[in-house]
């Protein structure tokens, strides 16, 4: 049997183990609107494994994996969503106009990005860097990278520059997975490969750990798994399922864990500290009675993957409660493109924090905690389903244009893995839109500056390593 048939039969048995065991509030409807969101976020997959021509990066797949998981595959196990704290209304049922403009939309994503891939390839040039270099010059340009990565995520001090963590976070993750590609090819030194895989790689797992920010370390390893990919390792994916994996063991001491941890008074808690607190609290609930764990695991789980409650909320109130935002939301992709190093002043994205008042998610003394937008329920916001139609449409094409960019087969190793760097968040639109992409203008222009001129000044013609 072939790979593709074996994933197809996965895909029917999987279908009809969840509408067997679907939440008793799931409706036939619902289930039905629901496995065909699945199927339809499924297309790229097939696709992606059956072309003799795919691009080295997944890139709409695994944006569709998102979409699978939190608008098709949580609806099986749906809870009514409480809100965070409990404020203002909860939901009941799923809205089926949620879940078909959800269904509409990822049908004109798929299938823009899908007409307009190829032309884009072949009338715009890919993302460019220098193809002469030694093999020395380049690790002196990632090891800073590395460095820079680790100690914003270390000190508190350098996350507070401004205009910083926009680049060095994304520089650190992308230096990482240099090294990651060249141990893989066997053109790190014993020193290097053991200092990479051996110590920098766990330290920057670690620190993900650690801040509590458990998507985050989920990303990284995302990104780790396109490059073994990229690098034809087998197996590559257990890197991607593992660390779900590890979230879901840890996460119902993650909130004990931020409760110690997150607060002025816990600044001085050294690394070890860290660590003890969060293996106390990871283990500690596991211990206690089964309907707690449900309670304290099952239940924040599923509401954190719930993109369809959100968006059910939202086009239920809106606009007969709550009026349409006009594009409020998206006013700040004007101003991102200036560094706050330059304007001291420029107003601070606060989408998360409004969204969770307007929608009662929120209590209006809670001034802390985001929620957040993704791209799909802010179009709803803004322009209701004409938006979703519309926006998603254009999303399949913005999509397609970071790919023909940055995610071409012609591409060198070093161009794929910094253009991969650059794109590879958009691929969780879990955020509203010009949070996630105002930077990336800065942050390519950056990126290209520094390798250019890094592998090129006063350095003499060499291969590429």
């Amino acid at each position: 049997m072939t790979p593709l048939r074996i994933l197809i039969a996965l895909g029917v048995t999987l279908s009809v183990f969840l509408w067997i065991v679907r939440s008793p509030i799931v409706t036939p409807v619902n289930a039905a609107l629901a496995l065909a969101t699945l199927w339809v976020c499924a297309v790229p997959l097939l696709s992606y494994f059956q072309s003799k021509t795919r691009e080295p990066m997944p890139f709409l797949a695994l944006t569709c994996c998102y979409y699978a998981v939190f608008f098709a595959f949580s609806v099986f196990l749906f809870l009514p969503i409480s809100p965070i704290p409990r404020y203002g209304t909860q939901i009941a049922t799923i809205n089926v106009d949620a879940q078909l403009y959800t269904l509409l939309g990822l049908i004109l994503m798929i299938g823009t990005y899908t007409a307009l891939r190829h032309r884009l390839n072949k009338s715009i040039p890919h993302f460019r860097l220098p193809r002469n270099y030694s093999s020395t010059r380049l690790s002196f340009l990632i090891w800073p990278l590395v460095l820079a990565g680790i100690l914003w995520q270390g000190l508190p001090s350098v996350r507070e520059l401004p205009s910083i963590g926009q680049f060095i976070q994304p520089a650190g993750i992308l230096g990482i997975g240099l090294l990651l590609l060249l141990f893989c090819q066997s053109k790190l030194k014993r020193p290097e490969a053991i200092l990479a895989v051996g110590i920098a790689l766990p330290i920057m797992l670690l620190q993900g750990v650690i801040s509590g920010l458990l998507t985050s370390v989920v990303l990284l390893c995302g990104f780790l798994m396109v490059i073994l990919i990229y690098a034809k390792i087998r197996y590559a994916w257990l890197i991607g399922v593992v660390p779900v994996l590890a979230v879901i063991a840890i996460y119902p001491g993650i909130a004990g864990y931020r409760s110690q941890t997150w607060n002025k008074d816990t600044t001085d808690l050294t690394l070890t500290d860290h660590v003890a607190i969060l293996a106390e609290e990871a283990v500690k609930p596991w211990t206690l009675h089964p309907d707690f764990v449900f309670r304290s695991t099952v239940h924040p789980m599923l509401r954190r993957f719930s993109g369809y409650g959100i968006m059910t909320k939202v086009v239920d109130k809106t606009p007969s409660e709550i009026p349409y935002w006009y594009g409020e939301t998206y006013r700040p992709i004007l101003t991102n493109f200036v560094p706050r190093i330059f304007w001291p002043d420029k107003p601070f994205e606060n989408t998360d924090q409004a969204f969770g008042h307007r929608y009662e998610f929120l209590s209006p003394q809670d001034k802390v905690t985001s929620i957040n937008v993704p791209w799909i329920v802010e179009m709803y916001a803004n322009f209701g389903r004409v938006g979703v139609l519309l926006g998603m449409t254009l999303v399949g094409a913005f999509l397609a244009l970071m790919s023909a960019i940055f995610n071409r087969r012609e591409m060198t190793s070093l161009e794929f893995v910094v253009g991969a760097a650059i794109i590879f968040p958009l691929v969780y639109p879990a955020s509203n839109f010009s949070l996630m992409t105002g930077t990336l203008l800065q942050l390519t222009f950056a990126l290209w500056i520094y390798f250019r001129f890094g592998l090129t000044i006063g350095a003499r013609n060499r291969n590429s390593p």
